[in-house]
């Protein structure tokens, strides 16, 4: 080493101990985790063992511009933290293309299909391994390349070669099982030691990548280089975050296949119905288990459940998934059993689902030691303690997170928000768990809330996880959308349509009134109150709350004993949980009912989620006929009377517009084209309407193709994109951000109080890595309090800023009973 003194490289530094991580050590740690990953799984079509050997190549080159003197010295203080020669993302990205273009050549892979493209892909990973995913062609743009520090290079190498036999050496330890031609390596990388000034002459310089761009080409383009790209990166980044974060490696599980059949063994179900519905729900699940373990199905991929409403398709699907992944484990040989991903449209049902499988888990001998484990509830404002025993809850919260959303568990239970973003998405956050999707069983639940536009899109990206990463489906729902075709799927529901057809399950008759009517002139119609429960769903927040003012009033005025339940996101969370569990109690509770106890029910959309509750009566204002389907399915449930009666009509506010305006007005269109000319329709044609809707919806809405086009192209994210060519994949969003809402804070309790206290105490830690941390212990404590309010209902709060309900002026802000006053003047948006 020419006499010089060998010099002490590190990845991380700790201030406070004034020790680091050996970069050598943290480019093996990772680079053999990386590996690891890919090996553990089945790629269906695709060699492992080559996939394997690129993740760990990748995973040696990650940090290559780490070996500066700039980065080093600004890892430990010394310098600018935002001086651009320290920045190490181009330059190790430029290596990673070089060091896989090597490894092919040596394996005579450089011109087969799909691995001659895998250089690029090393590339993009490693540009962007402390960022999101962008443009691929952006990457490789002269004048972007410019922009994003090119013109740094020719230092840092350098400054590189002051160390070169050093860092050469190092290389060729962690290479020795490779056959790579370390000099030849790096004489790849001398071109670049060229000063450069303007982008013209970075085109030259790049001859090499631009070659890679070929994949786009009609002859070579394929959706797998974007599942490889997901792969990839997710393995990188996970096993770097891991090894910085010094997070421990989670043994997995083995879950007993029988848990659902034992669990129902020891749980007494009362027959209190006038049916045999359980008998029914029984049945459903012998089918769905009987099918998914049927050996003639176990190449097959994508399932479907479709059965009525309360036929108990939560358990029974995941009956059916734990013994799936026994048999899979089994088929393709898995060092373990596939995770089972349990997903739902939305968080406000997570907590219900969650609590189910947490019953049956708990049979397990070490569940309440190992909870997380096994069962894992996963959204953005789930707790963030990873339960196990050899976890400290307080000291390990950023391993505690680290392990949460690398989905470290059996079981996962979580939103489409967190599957889909990790699927179809561009953020470094949530394809870091993409790895962890390779070769499970995805359970979509109540699927057609996913917007019918991207239906294509979704199908095109769910296919493919089955093709090349052998994950099964199962979509279950009673209104079943027409997201797969014909012949893609197996439905594991024998003769699925006797059970809608089935007078065992024709609970429910609807009455339809399409006749416009205002909120006032509909309450003063009500005038049989005969039944002991009724639910109101209506479709704004606005005219729920209108309608509790009338019907309070009337109920007083008529002298009748209601008790009246008002439930929406007007309301705090901490709150609306507590309301669902007290509703289901009092509906539960036959003995109440029989002694004259009856309750009213006012809701939104809110309830149509799987919010498990049964009612006598039910009336909804129009919508979208799936969200109609579902209300139905909140009507006489367990069938405790012969048949119940829900109503649909059609509500207006004075001026004469329909509160239905917030949906699509084509779904709209179709609803009423269906409805025209019917009056009264029982249970049992409610299935022949949902495949008339879907039939309808699906030819009447576009297919959005330009973000399947997006996805052959890597093109993930674009600032400032052409959308009338095309759509980055970051485009993709189940639920359109509302950016006129306002966050606020309600103080409505002493435990309120304390949490406002103790936000207020981490808003003055100065550390901003400290104080994100300390909120992340009380994070869902925080949100329990906090509503979204419309901005032309917070009049006094300001846009941009969390607003304020001090506790000496709740009467002025929010209602107890219905929530957050609207149209106040004043407000304030200091916290603390």
């Amino acid at each position: 080493m020419n006499g010089r003194d060998k010099m002490e490289f590190y990845s991380h530094w700790d201030p406070e101990t004034s020790k680091g991580t050996k970069l050598v050590d943290h480019l093996r740690v990772v680079a053999e985790s990386s590996k690891e990953i890919i090996l553990s799984k089945d790629l269906n079509g695709l060699d492992k063992y080559i996939l394997g050997d690129v993740a760990y190549l990748i995973g040696l080159s990650h940090d290559f511009g780490k070996y500066t003197i700039y980065f080093q010295k600004k890892l430990k203080g010394f310098r600018d933290k935002k001086d651009p020669l320290a920045n190490h993302g181009l330059i190790s990205s430029f290596f990673s293309f070089y060091l896989i273009r090597q490894y092919l050549e040596k394996n005579c892979l450089d011109n087969i299909k799909p691995f001659k493209y895998l250089p690029l892909i090393a590339f993009f990973s490693v540009k962007h391994h402390h960022g999101d995913l962008k443009n691929v062609d952006d990457d490789l743009d002269s004048s972007n390349l410019l922009n994003s520090g090119f013109n740094n290079i020719s230092k840092q190498l350098e400054n590189i070669n002051i160390n070169n036999s050093q860092i050469k050496s190092e290389y060729s330890s962690l290479l020795y099982a490779y056959n790579i031609d370390i000099n030849k390596l790096f004489d790849n990388l001398v071109p670049y030691e060229k000063k450069v000034h303007y982008s013209t002459e970075i085109e030259d310089l790049i001859t090499d990548l631009d070659p890679q761009l070929n994949f786009k080409n009609k002859s070579d383009i394929e959706l797998i280089y974007y599942f490889l790209v997901l792969l990839l990166y997710s393995s990188l980044i996970d096993s770097d975050k891991r090894h910085a974060g010094n997070v421990r490696e989670i043994e997995r599980r083995i879950i007993n296949e029988n848990l659902v059949e034992s669990h129902f063994l020891g749980e007494s179900f009362e027959e209190n119905n006038t049916s045999n519905i359980n008998n029914i729900r029984n049945e459903i699940r012998k089918s769905v288990v009987t099918n998914i373990t049927n050996p003639k199905n176990i190449n097959k991929k994508i399932f479907t459940i479709t059965a009525p409403t309360g036929t108990g398709k939560t358990l029974t699907s995941l009956s059916g998934a734990l013994k799936l992944r026994k048999l899979i484990k089994k088929h393709l040989d898995l060092q373990s059993e596939p995770r089972i991903i349990y997903s739902l449209p939305f968080t406000s049902i997570i907590d219900q689902n969650y609590n189910v499988f947490d019953k049956v888990l708990n049979q397990i001998d070490d569940f309440k030691i190992n909870q997380s484990r096994y069962l894992l509830k996963h959204h953005h404002l789930s707790e963030i303690y990873y339960k196990t025993e050899d976890l400290d809850r307080e000291s390990d919260i950023d391993e505690s997170l680290a392990l949460i959303e690398s989905w470290e568990s059996e079981v996962v239970v979580t939103t489409f928000i967190q599957l889909f973003y990790s699927l179809i998405g561009f953020k470094n956050k949530s394809l870091k768990k993409f790895h962890s999707i390779v070769n499970s069983i995805i359970i979509l639940d109540e699927a057609q809330n996913i917007p019918i536009e991207y239906w294509n899109l979704v199908r095109t990206v769910l296919i493919g996880m089955t093709e090349y990463f052998n994950c099964r489906i199962i979509l279950m729902t009673a209104t079943k959308p027409l997201i797969f075709r014909e012949g893609e799927y197996t439905e594991l529901v024998d003769n699925y349509r006797i059970y809608f057809e089935s007078p065992e399950l024709n609970r429910v008759v609807l009455n339809i009134d399409t006749e416009k009517k205002e909120l006032a002139e509909f309450c003063d119609q009500l005038n049989n109150w005969s039944k002991r429960s009724y639910l109101f769903v209506f479709n704004t927040i606005g005219s729920s709350l209108d309608f509790y003012s009338l019907l309070k009033s009337k109920i007083k005025q008529m002298g009748l004993q209601f008790k009246i339940c008002y439930l929406s996101t007007n309301v705090l969370p901490k709150e609306r949980r507590t309301r669902i569990k007290n509703i289901k109690n009092l509906l539960g509770n036959k003995n109440l009912l029989d002694n004259g106890e009856k309750i009213i029910v006012i809701s939104t959309q809110l309830i149509e989620a799987g919010v498990d509750i049964d009612c006598e009566c039910v009336y909804r204002d129009i919508g979208p006929l799936d969200s109609i389907i579902q209300v139905a399915g909140r009507c006489n449930r367990n069938k405790l009377s012969n048949k119940a009666e829900m109503h649909l009509v059609h509500l207006i506010d004075e001026k004469g517009n329909s509160f239905a305006k917030i949906y699509d007005p084509v779904l709209l269109d179709i609803v009423k084209n269906i409805f025209r000319d019917k009056e009264i329709i029982p249970e049992s044609e409610f299935l022949q309407l949902i495949d008339d809707y879907f039939q309808q919806a699906k030819r009447k809405s576009a297919s959005e193709t330009k973000l399947i086009d997006s996805l052959y192209k890597l093109y993930f994210y674009d600032k400032t994109p052409d959308t009338n060519k095309k759509i980055p994949i970051s485009n993709f969003k189940l639920i359109e951000e509302d950016f006129f809402k306002i966050d606020i804070f309600v103080e409505i309790d002493e435990d309120a109080s304390r949490v406002r206290e103790k936000f207020c105490e981490i808003k003055s830690i100065k550390d901003p890595l400290k104080r994100k941390k300390e909120f992340l212990k009380i994070k869902n404590q925080f949100y329990d309090y906090v509503i979204s309010v419309s901005k032309d209902h917070a009049i006094g709060f300001k846009e941009g800023e969390l607003g304020i309900v001090n506790s000496y002026e709740i009467e002025l802000y929010y209602d107890k009973i219905t929530g957050f006053k609207r149209n106040n003047n004043g407000g304030g948006n200091l916290i603390c």
